[in-house]
């Protein structure tokens, strides 16, 4: 199953939690030097088993981390220290609550993958076939996904 957003990094690493993406590609931002493979190191995998799937799940503990090269001010630790617990949050409770009240319906998905090609100028970058086949097939993975999480 294909998860969005997915970036390749260096040396082919695959990276698809949004969480995990900021927050590597904010840290890259905030060092002096090093490559990105290096701050992808910094956000270790951790593998376990679901008890109730026996599904193997890959977490990175650290991913609402941001891993800065110099030290915080008090006030900088606080402001970060609740920027992880928002951004947790979101993971958790808010994107639950608003997929299922974005892509209501059929026509909506369709209204809304159209809106995405629109305001990111796909028709720009991306060939017609391709931009057809993401928002069809993106609004039908958001249709099932959003009757799955309403449940």
């Amino acid at each position: 199953l294909l998860q969005l957003p997915t970036v390749i990094a260096e040396a082919d690493r695959k990276l698809s939690d949004s969480s995990l993406i900021i927050s590597i590609l904010a840290s890259y931002l905030t060092q002096n030097g090093g490559s990105l493979g290096d701050v992808i190191e910094l956000y270790p995998e951790q593998r376990t088993i679901a008890m109730e799937t026996g599904k193997e799940i890959i977490s990175h503990p650290n991913m609402y981390e941001i891993m800065r090269a110099r030290d915080l001010s008090k006030k900088q630790q606080e402001d970060a220290r609740i920027e992880q617990k928002w951004r947790k949050w979101v993971d958790e409770h808010f994107i639950h609550l608003i997929v299922p009240n974005v892509y209501r319906s059929w026509n909506e998905c369709i209204q809304m993958f159209r809106w995405f090609g629109e305001a990111g100028q796909w028709d720009k970058v991306v060939p017609a076939w391709e931009r057809y086949t993401t928002i069809y097939l993106g609004s039908v993975a958001m249709y099932f996904l959003s009757k799955k999480l309403r449940k």
